[in-house]
C-alpha cells in the first residue's frame, strides 16, 4: 500500500496557502485526513524526505534523531531500502543518529558508529568494525552494545521521581511564606 496524499491551494494576494492531506482508509471509506492530525512518526517521515532525496541526489547529509516517533521496523526498512538506493546513487551520503538499536541488525558494522563520552565529558566516535574483539553468532552486535561493551549505552543513573515532586513542594511551600 502507499502513501496517498492531496493539497488544497488557495490563493492569497500574492502567495498561495495550501494545506496537505493524506489519505486514509478508516472504517470502509477513504478520508482526507489533515497532515497536522497524522502522527509524530508519519510527520516525521514527511519532514526527513526532503534529506532523502538530497541524499540520492549526490549530496551528503546529516540527520540528528532520523527515527523520532517512526516505528522501529518501518525505520529498519526505510534504512535498508535507502542503502540499497544510496548504493547505486552518485556519491550521495547520508549521515543520522538514533536510539534505535534495532538497526544494529540491519546496518553493515563500517556503518555503525558508537558515540561515547568518558567521566570527564570527552566525546569519542568509533566504527563498531573498529573494536579488537570478533562478534560471535550468539552474540549480536546490538545485544554487545546493550551490555556495554561498545561504550556509548546510556546511563540511567538514579531517578526517584516521589523524591523530585516532594522537593518542588518543599519550594514552593518555602518560597510562599517569603516575603
Amino acid at each position: 500500500m502507499g502513501i496517498y496524499w492531496s493539497l488544497t491551494f488557495e490563493p492569497k494576494e500574492h502567495e498561495f496557502q495550501y494545506e496537505l492531506y493524506f489519505k486514509k482508509l478508516l472504517h470502509g471509506k477513504i478520508l482526507d485526513i489533515p497532515f497536522e492530525f497524522e502522527s509524530t512518526g508519519t510527520q516525521k517521515l514527511l519532514s526527513i524526505f526532503p534529506f532523502i532525496f538530497s541524499s540520492l541526489s549526490g549530496a551528503t547529509v546529516f540527520i540528528d534523531g532520523i527515527d523520532g516517533g517512526i516505528h522501529d521496523l518501518l525505520m529498519c526498512e526505510i534504512v535498508e531500502l535507502l542503502g540499497e538506493a544510496l548504493a547505486s546513487s552518485p556519491h550521495g551520503q547520508l549521515i543520522a543518529t538514533t536510539h534505535n538499536t534495532l538497526l544494529m541488525k540491519r546496518l553493515k558494522n563500517e556503518n555503525v558508529y558508537i558515540l561515547s563520552s568518558d567521566v570527564e565529558g570527552n566525546k569519542d566516535i568509533i566504527s563498531i568494525d573498529k573494536y579488537d574483539f570478533r562478534t560471535q553468532k550468539s552474540h549480536s552486535v546490538q545485544s554487545r552494545y546493550l551490555n556495554g561493551s561498545y561504550s556509548g549505552v546510556t546511563s540511567t543513573g538514579y531517578l526517584d521521581f516521589s523524591e523530585m515532586v516532594d522537593d518542588v513542594f518543599s519550594y514552593i511551600e518555602k518560597n510562599e511564606s517569603t516575603p
